[in-house]
């Protein structure tokens, strides 16, 4: 048995252009014939197609517009209603992004610049011409966490025509969406401000009815003044005992300065007591027997109604912010990069396309020319290779039989 050596791949490359030398009229031809054909197509055949780009920020909430938005969402988080109606921070992203793939604006599209036509779309389902839209149609974020649009078309101008309406539809959409977000906004304000004016109007009169009843208008003036008026009395008190204890030793027995003081001093007391049972409200004293219950329950009142004071001013500043953002048609959409008419091809890609025909031409020819010249020179050994290759020529090739 012939020992095999081994082959280094040097010999297998000369081999190989040895083999093509040997069948220059083959391997020309398997290797221009698609070449050629290829070059005709990109020149001639292929549709051009063209691409329109834009890079664009979605819309920022305009938070600095509304300094009281912050607190109405803490004082409804426990309701809820507020904070659905106001949405996340990061929805304008979100709702861009909807916008721009719905099939509404795609078919918006279509319509406006007849693509169905240029497509030369002929099928039953609507479905299958949106399709074929939305394959030419990229909607990506770039790096920079930034919108990018891109359309290719066969027409150069025609695809930026196509981003700048995309454009102006998202932004047509996104400020109808903000104007209906504030619109809904604006009626819950409505509401909300009828109730709190409701209430505040209700505590005003429980507020004053409690103040009439008690007259109890002015706490610390009224408890200070009724303090020292309490405090004058007492003293005088004091001194009337005094005055009665000393009159006795020194006339030894009760005298009718005596009996004067005696009644003074009742008299004095009675007055104490009615300041202590508050039987002198009407002049502005205090009962002080009643002050700790008549405090809590005029505090109570008084920093309820202030509340409620606080939040009608606070709902009545965000319904003028939100008049004004309703008021707002500005362009939401902050377009970095705007659409223009590029006129450079996209595809077909001519020199990658005949660069990948021509190498495939080539190594297809290269494979048969050596297999054919493998084939000869086993044939001439007559091994067992080139009878089993003929046995199977021979069945392919019937009509040689």
């Amino acid at each position: 048995m012939e020992k095999q050596r081994d082959i280094s791949f040097l010999e297998i490359i000369l081999t190989a252009i040895r083999s093509c030398l040997s069948h220059k009229l083959l391997f020309s031809l398997i290797v221009l014939i698609p070449t050629a054909v290829m070059f005709v197509m990109v020149m001639w055949g292929f549709t051009p197609k063209y691409r329109a780009e834009a890079v664009f920020t979605s819309p920022v909430e305009n938070s600095a517009m509304m300094p009281g938005m912050g607190a109405a969402k803490k004082l409804s988080e426990k309701g809820g209603s507020l904070t659905d109606l106001l949405g996340d921070s990061d929805e304008g992203a979100d709702v861009t992004m909807t916008f721009a793939k719905s099939w509404e604006l795609h078919e918006r599209i279509i319509e406006k610049f007849d693509l169905a036509r240029d497509y030369k779309f002929k099928g039953k389902f609507y479905a299958d011409l949106l399709k074929k839209f939305r394959k030419d149609l990229k909607i990506d974020m770039n790096d920079e966490d930034m919108f990018l649009v891109t359309f290719e078309h066969k027409d150069y101008k025609k695809a930026a025509a196509v981003v700048q309406y995309f454009l102006t539809q998202v932004d047509s959409m996104y400020n109808y969406y903000k104007t209906n977000q504030a619109r809904q906004m604006r009626e819950y304000m409505d509401t909300r401000i009828k109730e709190v004016e409701t209430e505040m109007e209700s505590m005003k009169k429980d507020f004053i009815k409690f103040q009439r009843k008690n007259n109890y208008y002015d706490p610390d003036r009224q408890l200070e003044s009724t303090i020292r008026y309490m405090a004058n009395m007492q003293t005088e008190r004091e001194a009337i005992k005094q005055e009665i204890s000393y009159e006795m030793a020194k006339q030894g027995g009760r005298t009718k300065r005596v009996e004067d003081l005696e009644r003074r001093l009742k008299n004095l007391e009675n007055a104490i007591n009615q300041v202590t049972d508050g039987k002198q409200s009407d002049m502005g004293v205090v009962a002080l027997n009643k002050t700790p219950e008549l405090s809590n329950q005029y505090l109570k009142l008084k920093s309820e109604l202030q509340m409620h004071q606080a939040i009608y001013v606070m709902l009545r500043e965000q319904r003028e912010q939100l008049d004004m953002e309703a008021n707002n048609k500005q362009v939401n959409l902050i377009v970095l990069q705007p659409p223009w008419e590029n006129d450079k091809r996209v595809f077909p890609r001519r020199g990658l396309m005949m660069m990948f025909t021509f190498f495939i031409a080539f190594l297809v020819a290269t494979l048969l020319c050596s297999f054919i010249e493998y084939m000869r020179s086993e044939s001439k050994k007559g091994s067992d290779i080139s009878r089993e290759w003929e046995s199977i020529v021979r069945e392919i090739c019937f009509w040689r039989k």
